[in-house]
């Protein structure tokens, strides 16, 4: 378990990103700064979310952030995810891409225009580097693959907001819209944010 200076930052002594060795990202996924490591203190006044000083804590989840382009709203999709539970598993997710010369010579994956043909290995959490930092393991109980379109309150908001602004997060309310970026709440009021589905396809190995 990883300690929390408490009397200085409150934030975790050991670097978040250095909590698991041994994670792999490739193409445009990073890991998940948010919840990897973060101490999730006392909100403050007037913040899109509220959490008391009762609610503060030490989050320690693993994930990753996959950076989507223009094409990815224009274009259908395909994602895969590998799940091996228990000791010797790994977590293992993949996106479409091929591969791309640039003006440098330089090989690299492009991705996000829905032309790849090539499965991309996006993130790759093998099951020793949960056991090695906190003895835990891909997980083997009974889940859920949940499938939404989350707006984060936290996420892509102006940090830096003019003082007269009351910083509050309110589409309807025209005296808010100084705390959104230039045409979200008319994104917003379109009706048109959805995530659009066509199939899921799950299999399991014969033996398992």
């Amino acid at each position: 378990v990883r300690s929390v200076d408490h009397s200085h930052s409150g934030y975790a002594t050991s670097v978040a990103e250095n909590w698991y060795d041994n994670l792999t990202v490739a193409g445009n996924t990073s890991l998940n700064p948010f919840f990897y490591g973060t101490y999730l203190g006392p909100t403050k006044k007037n913040e899109p979310v509220t959490r008391s000083k009762k609610q503060a804590f030490q989050a320690d989840a693993v994930g990753a952030m996959k950076q989507l382009g223009p094409e990815h709203f224009k274009t259908p999709h395909t994602f895969r995810l590998e799940w091996q539970p228990g000791r010797g598993g790994s977590l293992d997710w993949f996106s479409k891409s091929y591969k791309k010369v640039d003006e440098n010579g330089t090989v690299f994956h492009m991705e996000g225009d829905g032309k790849g043909q090539d499965w991309e290995h996006s993130l790759h959490i093998p099951d020793f580097a949960l056991d090695e930092a906190m003895g835990s393991k891909i997980p083997e109980e009974p889940s859920y693959v949940i499938f939404n379109t989350a707006i984060s309150s936290t996420w892509a908001f102006p940090y830096n907001v003019p003082d007269w602004c009351p910083k509050c997060y309110d589409c309807y309310d025209p005296k808010c819209q100084c705390s959104f970026n230039p045409g979200f709440c008319a994104m917003m009021k379109t009706g048109k944010v959805a995530l659009k589905i066509d199939s899921v396809r799950v299999y399991q190995s014969r033996d398992d």
